[in-house]
Protein backbone atom coordinates (compact mmCIF):
# COMPACT_ATOMS: atom_id res chain seq x y z
CA UNK A 1 0.00 0.00 0.00
CA UNK A 2 3.08 1.91 -0.13
CA UNK A 3 2.30 6.00 -1.62
CA UNK A 4 -1.04 4.53 -3.28
CA UNK A 5 -2.89 7.58 -3.19
CA UNK A 6 -0.14 9.67 -3.31
CA UNK A 7 -0.67 13.34 -5.17
CA UNK A 8 -4.09 12.55 -4.89
CA UNK A 9 -4.40 16.55 -4.56
CA UNK A 10 -8.51 16.29 -4.64
CA UNK A 11 -8.83 13.25 -2.13
CA UNK A 12 -11.18 14.15 0.55
CA UNK A 13 -11.77 10.56 2.46
CA UNK A 14 -11.00 6.80 2.24
CA UNK A 15 -13.61 4.30 3.33
CA UNK A 16 -11.88 0.70 4.27
CA UNK A 17 -14.64 -0.59 5.48
CA UNK A 18 -14.33 -3.87 2.96
CA UNK A 19 -10.76 -3.73 2.06
CA UNK A 20 -8.73 -5.93 3.71
CA UNK A 21 -5.36 -5.18 5.54
CA UNK A 22 -4.38 -7.63 7.45
CA UNK A 23 -1.35 -8.74 5.60
CA UNK A 24 0.12 -5.03 4.81
CA UNK A 25 3.51 -4.44 6.10
CA UNK A 26 4.45 -1.45 4.55
CA UNK A 27 2.12 1.80 4.36
CA UNK A 28 4.94 4.32 3.43
CA UNK A 29 3.69 7.53 1.80
CA UNK A 30 0.41 6.47 1.31
CA UNK A 31 -1.04 9.28 1.42
CA UNK A 32 1.88 11.77 0.95
CA UNK A 33 0.78 15.15 -0.73
CA UNK A 34 -2.58 14.84 -0.80
CA UNK A 35 -2.75 18.87 0.11
CA UNK A 36 -6.27 19.17 -0.05
CA UNK A 37 -7.45 16.51 2.57
CA UNK A 38 -8.06 17.88 6.11
CA UNK A 39 -8.60 15.15 8.19
CA UNK A 40 -8.67 11.28 8.35
CA UNK A 41 -10.55 8.46 10.21
CA UNK A 42 -8.43 5.33 9.65
CA UNK A 43 -10.26 2.41 10.65
CA UNK A 44 -7.89 -0.55 9.21
CA UNK A 45 -5.58 -3.22 10.40
CA UNK A 46 -2.30 -2.30 11.12
CA UNK A 47 -0.98 -5.05 12.93
CA UNK A 48 1.50 -6.25 10.61
CA UNK A 49 2.69 -2.84 9.59
CA UNK A 50 6.35 -1.90 10.04
CA UNK A 51 6.75 1.46 8.23
CA UNK A 52 4.52 4.12 7.86
CA UNK A 53 7.37 6.47 7.06
CA UNK A 54 5.92 9.71 5.10
CA UNK A 55 2.80 8.43 5.75
CA UNK A 56 1.18 11.79 5.48
CA UNK A 57 3.85 13.88 4.47
CA UNK A 58 3.00 17.13 2.48
CA UNK A 59 -0.85 16.91 3.91
CA UNK A 60 -0.66 20.90 3.92
CA UNK A 61 -4.47 21.54 4.98
CA UNK A 62 -4.26 18.00 7.02
CA UNK A 63 -5.56 19.56 10.74
CA UNK A 64 -6.63 15.98 12.46
CA UNK A 65 -6.02 12.32 12.29
CA UNK A 66 -7.81 9.61 13.84
CA UNK A 67 -6.03 6.57 14.52
CA UNK A 68 -7.59 4.56 17.81
CA UNK A 69 -8.43 1.78 16.09
CA UNK A 70 -4.49 1.09 14.89
CA UNK A 71 -2.19 -1.27 16.95
CA UNK A 72 1.36 -0.37 16.06
CA UNK A 73 2.85 -4.08 17.88
CA UNK A 74 5.55 -4.43 14.51
CA UNK A 75 5.96 -1.15 13.94
CA UNK A 76 9.69 0.28 13.25
CA UNK A 77 9.47 3.21 11.21
CA UNK A 78 7.52 6.45 11.37
CA UNK A 79 10.20 8.84 9.77
CA UNK A 80 8.85 12.11 8.56
CA UNK A 81 5.31 10.87 9.21
CA UNK A 82 3.55 14.24 9.49
CA UNK A 83 6.40 16.37 8.18
CA UNK A 84 5.00 19.46 6.39
CA UNK A 85 1.73 18.91 7.72
CA UNK A 86 1.56 22.32 8.69
CA UNK A 87 -1.77 22.73 10.07
CA UNK A 88 -2.24 19.62 12.60
CA UNK A 89 -3.96 20.23 15.76
CA UNK A 90 -5.30 16.84 16.48
CA UNK A 91 -3.61 13.29 16.42
CA UNK A 92 -5.82 10.42 17.96
CA UNK A 93 -3.24 7.25 18.45
CA UNK A 94 -4.90 5.72 21.97
CA UNK A 95 -3.68 2.32 21.19
CA UNK A 96 -0.09 2.94 19.88
CA UNK A 97 2.83 1.45 21.99
CA UNK A 98 6.01 2.44 19.58
CA UNK A 99 7.53 -0.68 21.88
CA UNK A 100 9.20 -1.78 18.59
CA UNK A 101 9.85 1.67 17.00
CA UNK A 102 13.10 2.53 15.58
CA UNK A 103 13.18 5.42 13.88
CA UNK A 104 10.92 8.61 13.96
CA UNK A 105 13.48 10.84 12.70
CA UNK A 106 11.92 14.39 11.37
CA UNK A 107 8.16 13.29 12.08
CA UNK A 108 6.62 16.26 12.55
CA UNK A 109 9.63 18.69 10.44
CA UNK A 110 7.45 21.18 8.85
CA UNK A 111 4.68 21.52 11.04
CA UNK A 112 3.59 24.70 12.24
CA UNK A 113 0.80 24.21 14.94
CA UNK A 114 1.21 22.64 18.13
CA UNK A 115 -1.16 19.34 18.63
CA UNK A 116 -2.53 17.69 20.72
CA UNK A 117 -1.99 14.11 20.71
CA UNK A 118 -4.21 11.65 22.12
CA UNK A 119 -1.90 8.30 23.79
CA UNK A 120 -2.53 5.49 25.65
CA UNK A 121 -0.36 5.52 28.44
CA UNK A 122 2.67 7.67 29.90
CA UNK A 123 5.30 5.62 28.36
CA UNK A 124 3.84 6.68 24.45
CA UNK A 125 3.38 9.71 26.17
CA UNK A 126 7.00 10.09 27.39
CA UNK A 127 8.29 9.08 24.12
CA UNK A 128 6.52 12.02 22.18
CA UNK A 129 7.72 14.52 24.30
CA UNK A 130 11.32 13.29 24.48
CA UNK A 131 11.94 12.13 21.16
CA UNK A 132 9.66 13.32 18.69
CA UNK A 133 7.77 16.94 19.61
CA UNK A 134 8.58 18.41 22.64
CA UNK A 135 6.48 21.04 22.29
CA UNK A 136 3.20 18.98 21.54
CA UNK A 137 0.25 18.47 24.25
CA UNK A 138 0.17 14.95 25.16
CA UNK A 139 -3.11 13.78 26.87
CA UNK A 140 -3.69 10.38 28.20
CA UNK A 141 -6.89 9.05 26.71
Amino acid sequence: MSNLFSQCNRLLGVDFANIDTSKVTNMSGMFSNCSNTSSFTLNFKTSKVTDMSYMFSGCYNLNAVNFSSFTTENLKNINGMFSDCEYLRNIDIRNATFSTLESYDGVFDGSYATPTIYVKNEEVRNKILTNMLPTAYVEIA
